[in-house]
């Protein structure tokens, strides 16, 4: 609690001073706290405290002092200043990419590779997470030299069950960002690695590791896409069904499941990957991704779930935006669903109905104007996808698919207040219009061109209520004042301009 305190003071004034003039002195008080004494506590809380310094430093020249003190500490024999040592490399690491990662790799590295095996549970799995750290803003010619090591060591804690959960999953993270940051350079590692993983994938079949199984989704789908569909293909079939097996009896709507999440990321990774050669596995796949789009979300209080339209009741205003685990999950969905729809092309045709039954009120959804923006963007790329199938022979099908897209857009637009959602749900039906062409009969048109008309107005009447509220309130900062309104004018310009390219088309 009182490093928390600490933290946030330090940041309240360094944020609010030079960081030239601030640093060097916070450099030098630092280095007389953790030398005069010994006391475990000193060292502990200066490395916290340059923990924060990463952000507020442009020149990574600057920071190299702080990377020394560091690399320095992890020697250490307290576990705890090891573990200091550690979190300040990650978070420098983030707030430093990819300058640090250029300049310091191999001061970083060895030393973090060689904290990898220190007797303490906690220590190992937080020097799996640095590298994580350090590592996702790596090229593969910086990360090659430690390859081996890392990946040897880390696979060696994934398989130990004797290992806390919490060393097990660093480490299993730590080879995903391995992989996605050597790229075609995991190749030499992949036969070796893709068994045991997918061994790992059956095995952790209890609740407890159900976060370590999601995280070998991740890590899988994440090795098939750095070495590509050739390499990948001949343990595909294996994989796949593995995924489905978890798909088919593990996720249930009740259950807070981390592996939900990561099983559609890798889904959607395998698409880009496969390409065609996941087809054969769509009639698996589609259905629990369907189930997943029509999710109820709960919203967690104290542990007790209720529903959102519980304590929502009638409140129909959309002028808010509930985060939780379902509803992320609900948007991975929709995004996976767009990734299938290009990707897949006319072979997703089939799903072109149910697909559609699932979008089309979700880009009502009043919870949240992500999934509104996505689901507003699956309709023309459906459209499409309905079109290379079926365009030639059934050019009245699609067009009626088209009118009835444009005609939800359009009644969706009657409700919202959200810019970036207005601005997505012109320019879905610009892109409808554009995928079909000349369909439209005039009825159709003097419809958009009265909701047109409509919306013009309306965003001249808010940019006047701006102004108007602007001269009025004389008790604010004049600057902030300026700004507020110069960011709704920016707004209602992108809704304009957004008509603008809509009005074109027509």
């Amino acid at each position: 609690h009182r490093i928390g305190i600490g933290k946030h003071a330090f940041d309240r004034i360094v944020s609010n001073m030079s960081v030239k003039k601030v640093l060097p002195l916070i450099t030098e008080t630092l280095k007389e706290v953790m030398t005069v004494t010994e006391d475990w506590r000193y060292k502990h809380a200066g490395l916290m405290v340059l923990s924060q310094i990463g952000e507020y430093i442009q020149d990574a020249d600057q920071v190299k002092e702080i990377v020394e003190v560091n690399c320095a500490h992890l020697e250490n024999e307290n576990c705890k200043i090891k573990y200091a040592a550690l979190h300040c490399i990650g978070q420098i690491s983030d707030d430093l990419s990819p300058t640090l990662q250029r300049k310091y790799p191999n001061v970083i590295l060895p030393a973090l590779v060689k904290v990898m095996s220190d007797e303490v549970p906690r220590v190992r799995s937080h020097a799996c997470a640095a590298i994580t750290n350090f590592v996702e803003s790596c090229s593969k010619a910086t990360i090659e030299p430690y390859m081996k090591e890392i990946l040897l060591t880390s696979l060696g804690f994934v398989r130990d069950p004797e290992q806390i959960f919490l060393v097990r999953e660093n480490a299993m993270t730590a080879i995903s960002s391995v992989a996605e940051a050597s790229k075609d350079n995991f190749v030499q590692f992949y036969d070796e690695l893709m068994p045991i993983l997918g061994e790992i994938l059956l095995q952790t079949d209890t609740k407890e590791l159900k976060q370590l199984r999601g995280q070998t989704l991740e890590c899988i789908s994440l090795i098939a896409q750095s070495v590509g569909r050739t390499v990948f293909i001949k343990h595909a079939d294996e994989i796949i069904r593995a995924m489905i097996q978890i798909q088919e009896r593990g996720l249930t709507e009740e259950e807070d499941d981390p592996q939900r999440s990561y099983l559609l990321s890798a889904w959607q990774r395998l698409v880009l990957t496969m390409k065609s050669d996941f087809v054969p596995y769509l009639p698996s796949v589609i259905p629990s991704i369907f189930k997943l789009a029509v999710l109820q979300p709960q919203l967690r209080v104290q542990d007790r779930p209720e529903t959102l339209e519980d304590i929502l009741g009638d409140d129909k205003k959309r002028d808010f935006s509930i985060n939780t685990t379902d509803i992320e999950d609900k948007e991975i969905g929709l995004n996976m669903l767009s990734v299938f729809i290009e990707e897949l092309g006319k072979d997703f045709a089939d799903y072109a109905e149910d697909t559609a039954k699932i979008v089309l009120p979700l880009i009502t959804y009043n919870l949240n104007e992500k999934i509104r923006n996505s689901a507003s963007m699956c309709l023309p790329s459906l459209l499409r996808c309905a079109k290379l199938k079926y365009g030639q022979e059934h050019p009245t099908l699609i067009a009626n698919l088209a009118a009835t897209f444009i005609d939800q857009l359009m009644a969706a637009l009657e409700i919202e207040t959200d810019t970036e959602a207005l601005v997505t749900e012109l320019t879905a039906i610009k892109l409808c219009i554009e995928e079909v062409g000349t369909f439209m009969n005039q009825e159709g048109v003097n419809a958009v061109n009265t909701k047109i008309l409509k919306l013009c107005k309306a965003s001249a009447e808010r940019k006047r209520k701006t102004k108007q509220q602007a001269e009025d309130d004389e008790g604010s900062d004049p600057d902030e004042i300026a700004d507020e309104v110069k960011a709704r004018n920016q707004d209602e310009e992108e809704i304009m301009d957004a008509i603008e390219e809509l009005i074109r088309i027509l």
